[in-house]
């Protein structure tokens, strides 16, 4: 997350769109016998085969005859639409056919926590909450994230939207109402946040877009929602539309170093910093040292 960040903050004031590599199919020495490749294709678009063997870790790659497929990122996030779709007319099913059947008691809040909001709030009164949540020392709450989750979290959910942060621009005519998105909200950009934001629900993270009550802004939360006992603490990540400017700040010790928190807030708003990283859990929350991100 870091390195990306630097990228941002280093000199790019925008995101530079590349086009997407081709999706490959990798066959080590035969297509298995029930791959229809045209079905394949009507599923995921065009795509190169490569007639070798995949250059990723794979526990079947011993197999005589297999074939592995690698999609590229627009790929990806319209399958995930695909299937979040999908999730959300069964959800309209069930919740149907609870209303019609009172005994059901199927729950569809899962579901619903899919949907991209935008909410309008206090920003000061969310980081107040935020810095609450804070795992405190001696806690041992706070889970130590594996190589796979940040690598999940680092191409899928914060590299993505930090990409598309650079495309769009503050709305600055913009006035809360329900129904009515700030105007960068295009359909186009919803389905690429869409797809972030289920990429980031997968980790227990919520994507909210939050138009502040007091000045109208409007920036991109990053958090995690589940019930405060099960959180992880890994942070809380705030990005500004458009990421103009040359600054991030980040509070990796925001209980230990007196008034780190506040002073890190106060750098976010004036003089503006384009994100703002908060981390989820005091260095000594827990006893072994894990919780401590900065060593």
């Amino acid at each position: 997350m870091t390195r990306r960040l630097h990228a941002v903050i280093g000199g790019y004031s925008r995101a530079k769109t590349e086009a997407a590599p081709q999706s490959r199919l990798f066959v080590k020495s035969g297509l298995p016998s029930d791959l229809k490749l045209e079905s394949l294709k009507s599923i995921v678009g065009a795509y190169e085969i490569q007639w070798q063997e995949s250059p990723f870790a794979n526990r079947v790659s011993d197999a005589t005859t297999y074939a592995e497929l690698a999609i590229n990122r627009p790929i990806r996030e319209r399958l995930m639409m695909a299937s979040l779709v999908s999730s959300k007319k069964i959800a309209q099913v069930q919740d149907a056919s609870s209303k019609s059947n009172p005994t059901n008691t199927t729950s569809t809040k899962s579901d619903r926590s899919l949907d991209l909001s935008v909410a309008q709030q206090s920003l000061q009164a969310f980081l107040a909450d935020a810095k609450l949540k804070i795992h405190k020392m001696g806690s041992n709450r706070f889970v130590p994230a594996t190589m796979q989750d940040m690598l999940f979290m680092d191409n899928e959910v914060v590299g993505p939207l930090i990409s598309l942060m650079g495309e769009i621009k503050h709305d600055d005519r913009y006035v809360y109402q329900v129904d009515n998105d700030p105007q960068w909200l295009t359909p186009q950009i919803r389905v690429r946040l869409d797809a972030i934001h289920s990429a980031a629900h997968i980790q227990g993270y919520q994507l909210q877009v939050m138009v502040d009550e007091l000045t109208g802004e409007q920036v991109i939360a990053l958090f995690e929602n589940a019930p405060d006992e099960e959180t992880k603490g890994w942070g809380t990540y705030l990005f500004r539309p458009s990421l103009m400017e040359s600054l991030g700040v980040e509070i990796p010790r925001p209980l230990f170093e007196n008034r780190s928190f506040d002073f890190g807030v106060s750098l976010f708003k004036r003089p503006r910093a384009s994100v703002l990283l908060i981390a989820g859990a005091h260095p000594r929350a827990n006893n072994d040292g894990t919780s401590d991100i900065s060593k």
